[in-house]
């Protein structure tokens, strides 16, 4: 048993030693596991992935809004590669953006602590949060991957803004090439406009800092800031000016997108949990500091620094929990971005004099939750050796569509947009599912399609009722829950 022991902790030194090792055994684990091999236990791709696949579809992503930047949506259109939908591009180009993620935070903790070991485990403690992993923190059976959206597009954002704004910001005195890194914070600025409005949550946090930090005040009184400025006008004129212009329809929709995706007061719970809960660590940290006479990092570190790390950190979860007793409960997903810092923060809190094996516990405990996957959902949900199961469950539902209609023309779907009837819709030519009746519309025809773990269902059971037509029921071997269908033929198709 020793000399396993003793092999495994080489093998995990092999990893620590050279950071760069550790960091690519995670980027690699990352790209495998929840770039590729999740497809396969995901029967049912996610709402955003098909969302955005429907308007990259009718090429009109640039005419309007449609609630968010239209970044997302175009680099979804040129991820399908002409195809309806394509989930593996999806899922391989988040983890990408994942990938980034974990390199900003490499290099902000080696800004901050000035250690590569800290640094390669500041990374290593965001992965069991789960948020890069479609998983959050409150809920291990969260199971599936969010695949290229609005948020996932900012979660580089989060981390390489702050680094470039502390590099922007050094002491004039140090004359450390700040007007570059100004003109930089400018150009990743104007970028993150594209990206999804709710990242001014972030600026508006940084803008406060420099105008706190007497050290980032003096920076004002230069030219820096005003040409990164002009350069952010520049790259984000148009997201802003949509934004500005339709604040009142965005805000509306927030509401409404918490209220229908199930949004409650318990969510701001599951922030305000998780931020007492750091809270609580640091204080118990610092009070044992003290007690003991241990050194920690944050005894280490300057004043600013750590005024920075902790301000940049918490204050947009301050934010968002003052907005949601005032306005609307948050959904977990739209703080998704925020956690960039947390890793950092907790390796700040943790004692400097580490036991020699407790960072080879944390790289083990990383890598055996990057690879969930292998282990947990064939477990829970079954292993799908299609990688196209969806469009194998759509075809099979299709069939059963033309079958009873005579092949007509896919008509109104009835049914979760998020969810399969999403799929149907896609793999048919129809439109966005709608999930409430439109009479004007019926005369198309009308497919009423989900499954039994939808939680709408039994408002799609009451419009099987009100169309007055057969329920009726499948089981795909692809696909883990029983299918429920309804058809009401075009009005053409009964004529004839």
């Amino acid at each position: 048993m020793n000399r396993v022991l003793k092999r495994g902790h080489q093998l995990l030194d092999l990893f620590l030693q050279k950071p760069w090792r550790g960091l690519a055994l995670i980027f690699a684990l990352q790209i495998f596991g929840w770039g590729i091999l999740v497809t396969f236990f995901m029967p049912i791709p996610y709402f955003d992935i098909m969302f955005h696949s429907f308007v990259g579809r009718s090429h009109n992503f640039w005419g309007g809004f449609f609630h968010h930047p239209p970044l997302a949506f175009t680099l979804a259109h040129w991820l399908n590669f002409g195809e309806v939908l394509l989930v593996y591009p999806h899922n391989i180009a988040a983890q990408l953006f994942v990938i980034a993620t974990y390199m900003g935070v490499y290099y902000m903790a080696l800004a901050v602590l000035n250690n590569k070991r800290d640094a390669l485990v500041s990374v290593l403690l965001l992965i069991p949060l789960g948020v890069y992993q479609g998983a959050p923190i409150t809920d291990f059976n969260y199971g599936y991957l969010q695949g290229l959206n609005h948020n996932v597009l900012q979660y580089p954002l989060w981390i390489f803004i702050p680094l470039v704004t502390l590099y922007a910001t050094r002491p004039l005195s140090e004359k450390a090439r700040q007007s570059f890194w100004w003109l930089v914070l400018g150009v990743l600025l104007g970028i993150g406009c594209w990206t999804k409005i709710s990242i001014g949550l972030l600026y508006g946090t940084v803008l406060a800092w420099t105008l706190i930090d007497r050290e980032a005040r003096q920076h004002y009184k230069t030219a820096h800031p005003y040409l990164a400025m002009i350069v952010f006008l520049l790259i984000g004129a148009n997201p802003l000016f949509y934004g500005i212009l339709n604040w009142q329809h965005m805000a509306q929709y927030v509401v409404d997108k918490a209220r229908d995706d199930g949004a409650s007061f318990d969510h701001i719970g599951e922030v305000a949990v998780i931020v007492a809960s750091m809270v609580s660590v640091a204080i118990v940290a610092r009070g044992i500091s003290l007690r003991t006479r241990l050194t920690y990092p944050f005894a280490r570190l300057t004043r600013r620094g750590s005024f920075f790390l902790l301000f940049i950190t918490f204050m947009p979860f301050a934010v968002i929990l003052v907005g949601s007793v005032l306005w609307s409960p948050p959904l977990f997903s739209w703080t998704l971005p925020m956690y960039a810092l947390w890793g950092i923060v907790l390796v700040a809190i943790m004692r400097a004099t580490w036991r020699a094996y407790t960072p080879h516990v944390i790289l083990l405990a990383a890598a055996l939750l990057l690879l969930k996957p292998v282990y947990y959902y064939p477990l829970a949900h079954g292993f799908y050796p299609k990688r196209d199961n969806h469009w194998v469950i759509a075809e099979k539902i299709m069939h059963e569509w033309n079958t009873q209609t005579h092949n007509a023309p896919l008509g109104v779907v009835y049914g979760n947009n998020g969810d399969l009837a999403a799929v149907v819709s896609l793999y048919g030519g129809g439109g966005l599912p709608l999930d409430h009746l439109a009479e004007n519309e019926l005369e198309k025809g009308a497919l009423v399609v989900f499954h039994d773990g939808d939680r709408r269902q039994n408002r799609f059971h009451q419009v099987i009722k009100d169309l007055q037509v057969s329920e009726q029921s499948m089981k795909i071997d692809e696909f883990p829950h029983v299918i429920y269908y309804a058809i009401l033929p075009p009005a053409n198709s009964k004529n004839s």
